[in-house]
This record gives C-alpha cells, structure tokens and sequence, in this order.
C-alpha cells in the first residue's frame, strides 16, 4: 500500500473538526437568514419560527457532538499508540475507520510499531547471545558507567575480584584506578587481592545513548604459563629435531662400520664415516653450548667507548667484504664491548650472507653510527632479498636459515634489552633489509 505524506494526513486529520465547525457556523447562520425571511414575508407565528429554529439548532448540535465524540476518540486511539511505543510496547495496534485520512495514518503508525518491536526483538537476542558468550569467558569481564557502578559482570569477574553478588559494587580505589586506564590497550593493575599483576584491557561501548566502560582482565600468570608451555614445546621440537639430524647418520654409520668388521671386511668407509661422527658431534656441542650461553648470559659491563675505533676493530674480522662504515670519531657509546661485540658480529654475518644469496656481494654492507633522540643507533644495512615475515625474527627457535638454530637473533635481542636498548630488524627503504641496534647515549 502506497502511503501519503504523513505530515499531511495528520494536517488532514487535525483539520476535520475545524471544518465541520466551519460548515454548523455557516449553517447557523443561514437558518437565521432564514427565519427572518420567513417572518417577514409569510408572517409565521414567532412561536413556529422559533420551534423550527431550536429544531434545527437541537438536530446540529447533536451531530456537532457525535463528530467531536468520534474526533476525541480518535485522537485518544492516536495518543495511545504513540504513547505505547514512547514506552517500549509495541502489542498495540490501531484499528481501521470509515475516515480515510485517520485509517491511513494508522496504518503508518501500525508499520513503525511493526519495525520498531522487530528492532526490539533483534537486539533484545544480540544482548542475550553476547551476555551468554561473555558469562562463559574464562577472562573476567565487567562493565562500568560513568558513576563506575557495575552493570555486567561474568563469573569469571567475580572470582578474580571477590564482588558480593548482593552489591555487586567495586571499592573508589579500584574504580579510580580503572579510569585512569587508557583506551584500547593492554595495561598491568596490582589488586589487593592478588599477589601478582593483572593484564587489564579497556574500551568503551554505548548501551541506550549512554557511554560504558568495558573492562576485560587476564592473570599474567596464565599468560606466562601458557607462553612458558609454547616455548618448552618448541624447545622439545627443537632439540629433539637437532638431535635426531645427528643422531641417526651416526648411529647408521656407526652399525655399518661394526657390520663390516664383524664381517673380517676392511673397513673401506672408516674415514669417511668417522669424519661424518665428528662432524656431527662437533655440531651438537655446538648447537648445546648456544644454549648455555642463553642460560648463562651475564649481566651487561658497560665502559664508555670510542663507537669510532670499536666498530672499525669489528669490521677488520670482514676484512674480505666490502663495508662502509659512517660514524663521527668522537662518538662515544656506553656498553658491554664483548656483548655488543657478538652482536654485531652476528648482524653483520647474517648481512653478508643476505647479500650472497642475493648475488649481490659487490654492493657491500653499510653501517651508520649516530645519535638519534639522544640515544646511540647503530644500523647495518644490505642489499638481500629482504625479509618475508620480520614479525617472527626473533621468536625463539625460529629461522629463516635451512641450518638455523633460532638462537643468534634471539641472543642478540636479549643482550640489548639487558643494555636497555631495542634491537629492530626490518626491510630496507630501498631493498635489502635495516638492522637497526638503538641504546641509551649514558
């Protein structure tokens, strides 16, 4: 059905009465015109005249009241319905009149109530659903407004905060350090009733015009303990992935040497095979000791430095690569020069290779020493093929290398974060790949 402006069925609607009106007033009068005519001309009794007058003055007013009555009692049916959906209840409906504009405007009125108690309906079952996923979170989640009283809070919540589930109700010094949580970011939250941090997260959300807080909590402890199980069960991966790569040409050889003893056979692959055993031993240890080293890394011993000298001793050891180094002579850095050392050496080594795999030794490796912020940067920079995930450089045990440990990368990482530094690897402006090491200046 095709519907009219409702503006001007509602005009059309107002104006019934109005025009009625109008037309008793005209009638009025003309019945007056009338009986003056009548009286003057014909000379009728004043009595006749004046039955005939109250007559039909009786007959109008007694119309004029049924339409008001009808007009009253469509403008209630209109008040009510309006009213109903101003209070959420959308059961009511109007029912059809004779009067086409009114019918109209109520069957608009009966289509918004049919939207609007859909829209109802569809997000009364989005609230439920996301209250029922939430409640059954492991994460503690609540929900704050801007007097900080709780107006959600799963299971979860409860326990890890020790709410009353009468009250429901958080003490001002949680609530206050609550909102002094910035937004949409990860922050750590000492509670009175827990002996380590809590990771807390906070957004806010809307619910009937009115801004809310959401809070989501997580025991560092879980996290640690998870991420400790992930890198255990890689370290197991690992190492039992190294140890088997060894383990089972030596054992294979080793059974082919006795075999051919047992046989009175000279032992034509004695060297060969003993060669392949020390190889592989010599590996292990070396893949064994890499890992004391992570256990056993020392406290950095930091000495002021000429970054000039230092690094220029370092770049002697790639005598046959073709380095440029950029680094003011007075430039003095705050280190641990044995630490930095290895690391260097190892940014460096893992540049040469980028460039060989690339074919492109010719270009050489640059290296620049500044300061940057008041703090000590050192990048090294090649000319590889870059790199295809820098996000998991430095995850442990991870490498890009087909013979790679994942140890160099991660060693170095943690011997400049014990420097209170960051080391950051990332594809080159131009190609290649940027090493970048950033240290405090003191």
């Amino acid at each position: 059905m095709n519907f009219k402006n409702p503006l001007y069925l509602i005009s059309s609607v107002i104006k019934q009465p109005f025009s009625t009106f109008t037309w008793l007033l005209i009638s009025f009068s003309a019945l007056w015109l009338a009986c003056i005519g009548l009286l003057i001309i014909m000379k009728l009794s004043w009595y006749l005249i004046g039955f005939i007058f109250f007559s039909c003055i009786s007959i109008q007013a007694l119309l004029m009241y049924r339409f008001l009555r009808e007009q009253n009692r469509r403008f209630d049916s209109i008040s009510n319905l309006i009213a109903a959906l101003l209070q959420q209840d959308y059961s009511l409906r109007g029912h059809d009149s004779k009067q086409i504009h009114y019918n109209e405007l109520l069957s608009l009125i009966n289509q918004l109530a049919d939207t609007l108690q859909q829209h109802h309906r569809h997000a009364i079952e989005s609230q439920q659903l996301s209250e029922q996923i939430m409640a059954q979170m492991d994460a503690a989640l609540i929900a704050l407004n801007k007097n900080g009283s709780v107006i959600f809070q799963n299971q979860a919540a409860v326990s890890l905060l020790k709410l009353d589930l009468d009250s429901v109700a958080l003490n001002r010094a949680l609530i206050a350090q609550l909102h002094a949580l910035p937004y949409g970011q990860n922050n750590t939250l000492q509670l009175d009733n827990q002996p380590q941090p809590v990771l807390v997260f906070r957004e806010r959300f809307i619910q009937a015009g009115q801004q809310h807080d959401l809070f989501l909590f997580k025991e560092l402890g879980s996290i640690l303990l998870e991420q400790q199980n992930q890198a255990w069960q890689k370290l197991v991966r690992v190492i039992s992935h190294e140890l088997n790569n060894s383990l089972t040409p030596i054992g294979t050889i080793s059974r082919s040497l006795i075999r051919q003893l047992e046989q009175g056979k000279p032992a034509l692959m004695m060297k060969e095979g003993l060669a392949v055993i020390k190889e592989r031993s010599e590996y292990l240890a070396s893949f064994t000791r890499s890992y004391s080293e992570m256990a056993k890394l020392p406290p950095p011993d930091k000495k002021p430095l000429l970054m000039a000298l230092y690094l220029q001793g370092i770049c002697q050891l790639f005598n046959q690569q073709k380095i440029t180094l950029s680094c003011a002579d007075d430039l003095t850095g705050f280190i641990d020069s044995n630490q930095c050392q290895q690391v260097l050496i190892n940014l460096i080594k893992n540049a040469v290779e980028a460039n060989q795999s690339a074919n492109r030794q010719d270009l050489g490796i640059e290296i620049i020493c500044q300061l940057h912020d008041k703090n000590l940067q050192i990048s090294i920079y090649d000319h590889g093929l870059g790199i295809d995930n820098p996000d998991n450089l430095f995850v442990p045990f991870y490498s890009t290398k087909p013979h790679g440990s994942g140890i160099g990368l991660m060693l170095s990482r943690q011997i400049i974060t014990n420097h209170f530094g960051r080391l950051s690897i990332d594809n080159g402006p131009s190609g290649g790949a940027v090493a970048t090491i950033t240290l405090p200046s003191q």
